[in-house]
């Protein structure tokens, strides 16, 4: 029953089963190491502009830009 549940393992036996070197070189030549791409990711400046890439926040961007100039105006 232990063989079905792996995690279950006590440490030791953890350690002390496993693939041998051998078969760890002939895996890794077949399959690669077992590492992700690393991705560079969006810059930061890209990501905020990303978010006023929708029509109703253009919207409220000039509402908010009218808003300023006019009452610059009032004031002045």
């Amino acid at each position: 029953m232990a063989s079905e549940r792996p995690w279950a393992y006590p440490t030791e036996q953890a350690l002390g089963q496993g693939l041998a070197d051998a078969e760890v070189e002939l895996k890794r030549a077949e399959f690669g190491t077992n590492e992700l791409d690393k991705d560079e990711g969006t810059p930061l400046w890209k990501l905020v502009l990303q978010q006023f890439d929708d029509l109703l926040v253009k919207i409220l961007l000039g509402a908010a830009v009218l808003s300023f100039a006019r009452r610059a105006d009032s004031t002045a």
